[in-house]
C-alpha cells in the first residue's frame, strides 16, 4: 500500500507538489571513483577478521551475531572490499556488518566541524528473492554503548530489511535525498535514515544529518556531542545462497 506523503520542513526544504515530495538530488555519481577489488591482500572467514589500512581505517568482517552464517571477507584497501556470504534468515535478525571503518584519533565535538563529507559506491547490489540486507553508514557518537551514546544509520540501498524502532510521520529531505526516519530508544538512541529511493553512490554531506538529529534531541549533548567513528558497509540478515556484496569506494574528509 502506498504511504501518504507528508513533507517535513525542518530540514533542507523538502520539495512538495500537489502529488507529494520529490528528491532534489543531483546526479553527480559519475564523479565517485570505482575501486574494484581484483587482487585482494587480505582475506578472512574469522568473525572479527580485520585489516588496518593506515592509522585511521580498518576493514572488518564483523560477524557480530553469528546465528547461522558463513562469510568470507576479501579486502584490497579501505575503499575496496567485498564479502561472500550465505546467511540463513532467522526472523530477520542482523548477523553481520562487514564494513570499512574510519575512527577519529580523538573524538571530536560535532560543532567543531566546518565540513564533513564521505564518498561511497557499491557495485552490482544483489537482486532476487529471499534477500534481506541493506548497504548503510553506521555512525557512532559518544561511545559505542551506554545510555548517552547514539548510533546513527543512513540506509542508502535496502532489499527486504526494516529499521529498528518506530517510523516517524512524514519524510525529510537531507543532502538531496528523501528519507524515512526511524527512532529506537533505550540504552541510547538508534536513529535510522532510510532512503525512499535506493542509490548506489554519492558524495554525502554528513553534517545536515547530525544537525537534524540534534534538533530532535537524539544527541546527548546536542552539537557538543563527540563523534567517534564513521563506517560504511552492508548489514546482512538473509541470502538464498552464497552471495557477493561489493563496496568499491569509501572515504571520509573533514575540516575543523
Amino acid at each position: 500500500m502506498r504511504k501518504p506523503i507528508l513533507c517535513t520542513a525542518v530540514v533542507l526544504l523538502a520539495t512538495c507538489t500537489v502529488v507529494g515530495c520529490r528528491s532534489t538530488a543531483v546526479n553527480a555519481t559519475s564523479a565517485i571513483p570505482t575501486h574494484k577489488c581484483a587482487s585482494w591482500n587480505y582475506t578472512s572467514s574469522a568473525h572479527q577478521g580485520l585489516s588496518a589500512y593506515g592509522p585511521r581505517y580498518n576493514v572488518e568482517n564483523d560477524v557480530w551475531n553469528p546465528v547461522q552464517i558463513a562469510q568470507t571477507l576479501y579486502s584490497c584497501n579501505f575503499d575496496s572490499f567485498y564479502v561472500e556470504a550465505n546467511v540463513h534468515n532467522i526472523a530477520g535478525a542482523v548477523q553481520s556488518y562487514p564494513s570499512s571503518q574510519y575512527t577519529f584519533a580523538s573524538p571530536l565535538k560535532v560543532s567543531r566541524f566546518k565540513s564533513l563529507t564521505s564518498d561511497f559506491r557499491v557495485s552490482r547490489p544483489p537482486t532476487g528473492s529471499e534477500l534481506d540486507y541493506e548497504f548503510a553508514y553506521d555512525i557512532w557518537f559518544n561511545g559505542y554503548a551506554g545510555s548517552h551514546h547514539t548510533e546513527m544509520m543512513i540506509w542508502t540501498y535496502t532489499d527486504g530489511r526494516r529499521p529498528a524502532g518506530s517510523e516517524l510521520p512524514g519524510l525529510v529531505n537531507i543532502d538531496g535525498h528523501l528519507f524515512e526516519v526511524w527512532i529506537d530508544g533505550g540504552g541510547g538512541y538508534i536513529v535510522t535514515f532510510e532512503a525512499v529511493g535506493n542509490y548506489t553512490a554519492a558524495a554525502t554531506n554528513l553534517l545536515p544529518f547530525f544537525a537534524y538529529a540534534s534538533s530532535q534531541g537524539w544527541l546527548y549533548d546536542g552539537l557538543s556531542t563527540p563523534l567517534w567513528q564513521i563506517d560504511y558497509g552492508v548489514e546482512l540478515s538473509g541470502t538464498p545462497t552464497m552471495t557477493k556484496f561489493d563496496v568499491t569506494d569509501f572515504s571520509v574528509a573533514f575540516k575543523t
